[in-house]
């Protein structure tokens, strides 16, 4: 399901970027974001290779919250 459904939208998402990354100026907020996501791609469609890994990251964000915020 992975391969078939979210590789390619990871695919064109990575597209998109380097689209966009060559149109804007190069100290942009918005280059920045696109660079940070470049510079961290192989984490995030780690998904796509590692069944194992979730898709939602909030189970792990609500262990990280100390127990007086829950």
């Amino acid at each position: 399901m992975r391969q078939a459904e979210s590789r390619p939208l990871a695919e064109n998402l990575h597209h998109w970027f380097r689209e966009q990354r060559a149109k804007l100026p190069g100290r942009s907020p918005t280059a920045d974001a696109i660079r940070y996501a470049m510079n961290h791609w192989h984490g995030l469609v780690r998904f796509l290779e590692v069944g194992r890994v979730d898709l939602d990251t909030n189970p792990i964000e609500r262990a990280m919250r100390p127990a007086s915020n829950r």
